[in-house]
């Protein structure tokens, strides 16, 4: 197979930098993400078990799982940057979750998609979720 150099360059700089987010990967950007942080709750019984960055790939995924594939797309596009966390009390957990978007649109594409994963959910299950925007932020 023959590989041109500029594809050879291309992909000896992928492994001199590599991508540090799926969207650098899903949108071919060098964009770094934004570096997004969550409030420290304190819950009494709870206890902070992880915390970590969901990605575009996985919000993607997560929102297209209940939801319509072609609006998590969509809403992911705009992505910046995100994070997780989880906090349990061994028998119940509660999950918080900030998006980052690069414009205020991408958290209204954003906050719409996971208010139709809600609607869309099985309320037999349980829980309580709510989703709040507030410019190109959603929590």
């Amino acid at each position: 197979m023959y590989v041109s150099s500029a594809a050879a360059g291309s992909i000896e700089r992928l492994y001199e930098q590599p991508p540090v987010s799926t969207e650098q990967i899903m949108e071919a950007t060098d964009d770094p993400p934004v570096a997004v942080t969550l409030p420290l709750l304190n819950l009494e019984g709870y206890e902070l078990v992880e915390e970590f960055t969901q990605g575009q790939g996985a919000l993607e995924t997560s929102l297209s799982v209940l939801g319509s594939p072609a609006a998590a797309g969509l809403a992911g596009r705009g992505w910046g940057g995100d994070r997780v966390a989880w906090y349990s009390d061994g028998n119940e957990a509660v999950a918080v979750y900030r998006f980052v978007g690069d414009e205020e649109l991408d958290s209204e594409e954003v906050a719409e998609a996971h208010q139709a994963w809600i609607d869309a959910r099985d309320t037999a299950a349980g829980g309580y979720v709510e989703v709040m925007r507030n410019g190109n932020q959603v929590d």
